[in-house]
């Protein structure tokens, strides 16, 4: 065959399966240009086709997924707290409202309040409990002038858009954006986590939360637009109320939805972990025999000549 091979176009490994993207490890940072995909980070010995490809975690050492089901509780408990006091808190709302729209209205704060106080809890799990990339990785792969240029002309960028929409805008997009957009990215990572497990399933769950919570936050922010402009009693101001009722029901029934993702990922990792330490127990024990059967197997060494042997030998 004439020609020369070449790599697929995009492709972060050569033909000789040796990196040439600009890849580092996600456990020390090193940079993997240069190494065989196939070996190990020469600082940390994590395997190099994980910090390229992301490999399955059912692939991975079982440590991996054992790590991240120990992290899942830093989410887990505070939700059910901020859980407890959401409930509490609706309960109190509605007892002390003096009609249906002042309950509807203290319900969607209550809902917005409790959205912004998980922003902590979201962007906490999204880095511990989602994240498989160490703070050496992030440093290896932002600490350089490319991205410190980038960052600060998207800061620029938004500083002049803020300033040019301050006011009425401004007040509403913090709050929606404070209270949407840490469970969002939340959401996104837990997708791409349970992708690599892979558990399709839970990916697709994650996935629609993801969506749901991007369009409560629309909503929410239409709301806040909208309210000071609907005077009571107009059709403006029915319409705005109907919006808040939708997205209160709509928030709760997500904040369940998630609780009840983050349990079915922890039993997942717990499952996966358990299945890699039985399927590795099992290669151990498995290699082990075969190292007993062939060394059974190795023929005997012929006994030495013994001496009326050689004498015969010799006589002849």
């Amino acid at each position: 065959m004439g020609g020369k091979w070449k790599a697929r176009r995009g492709d972060p490994v050569d033909v000789y399966r040796c990196v040439i993207a600009r890849r580092y490890c996600i456990k020390c940072g090193t940079d993997l240009r240069g190494q065989h995909v196939d070996a190990n980070c020469p600082s940390c010995q994590h395997p190099i086709y994980d910090s390229v490809y992301g490999a399955f975690l059912i692939d991975a050492p079982p440590q991996e997924a054992r790590r991240l089901y120990n992290m899942a509780p830093i989410v887990l408990y505070p939700m059910y707290f901020l859980a407890g006091l959401a409930g509490l808190w609706l309960a109190m709302t509605l007892i002390s409202a003096r009609g249906l729209d002042q309950a509807i209205d203290n319900a969607f704060l209550v809902v917005l309040l409790c959205g912004m106080l998980n922003a902590v809890v979201a962007l906490v799990g999204a880095v511990v409990f989602t994240g498989r990339h160490s703070a050496a990785y992030y440093l290896a792969k932002y600490g350089n002038a490319r991205t410190a240029i980038k960052l600060g002309v998207g800061l620029v960028l938004f500083s002049v858009a803020l300033a040019l929409s301050w006011g009425r805008f401004v007040a509403p997009v913090v709050e929606v954006a404070f209270a949407a957009a840490p469970a969002a990215v939340f959401l996104q990572r837990l997708g791409n986590l349970m992708r690599l497990v892979p558990n399709k399933k839970l990916a697709a769950y994650a996935n629609t939360a993801f969506a749901v919570t991007c369009a409560l936050g629309v909503t929410a922010l239409l709301i806040l637009l909208l309210e000071p402009h609907a005077l009571k009693g107009s059709e403006p101001w029915g319409f705005v109320l109907v919006l808040k009722l939708l997205a209160t029901l709509c928030a709760l029934a997500l904040g369940w939805a998630i609780l009840r993702l983050v349990l079915l990922a922890r039993r997942t990792l717990l499952t996966i972990s358990q299945r890699t330490e039985d399927a590795r127990s099992a290669e151990a024990r498995a290699l082990l025999m075969t190292d007993s059967a062939a060394n059974n197997e190795q023929p005997e060494a012929d006994p030495p000549p013994t001496e009326p042997a050689k004498k015969k030998t010799r006589n002849r």
